[in-house]
């Protein structure tokens, strides 16, 4: 994937959501591969890249992860009440977060974190809907 234009839906994604960091992870072998992450205070890119290391996530083992995999987006405002919230989400510091696949050929190639770590908050359906569409537009490019 080119990683310029990576950014650049990242940068676009985070501007129409206003959420503390977006990252993107590709998916094969049941597990999640990070691609890249915007800048934000809580953690850099490398440090963002080691701790999924460290974690090595099955797909097929989280409940938010399976919807992904339907092709569904996860939104969960509250992850400390929210049943789906993996311990992942916890290690991150993730208190709202927003899930999108990304989906090429119908099959789900990886995914769109859209998270905040300083607040819960609550997402308009208007703005997910303006972020997914940006996400399909990428996906048809690649």
């Amino acid at each position: 994937m080119d990683t310029s234009k990576v950014k650049e839906l990242l940068n676009q994604i985070n501007s129409i959501l206003e959420v503390d960091s977006v990252g993107m992870h590709e998916i094969y072998d049941n597990r999640l591969h990070p691609v890249y992450t915007t800048d934000n205070p809580f953690c850099s890119v490398e440090q963002w890249k080691s701790k999924h290391a460290k974690f090595k996530v099955k797909v097929s083992e989280e409940p938010s992860l399976k919807r992904i995999m339907n092709k569904e987006i996860v939104c969960i405002e509250d992850t400390s009440s929210n049943p789906e919230s993996s311990k992942e989400f916890f290690e991150f510091g993730i208190k709202s977060l927003v899930v999108f696949p990304m989906i090429k050929n119908n099959k789900v190639i990886g995914l769109v974190t859209c998270i905040s770590i300083s607040k819960q908050k609550t997402f308009k359906k208007e703005k997910i809907v303006q972020a997914e569409n940006k996400i399909k537009e990428f996906c048809e490019t690649l």
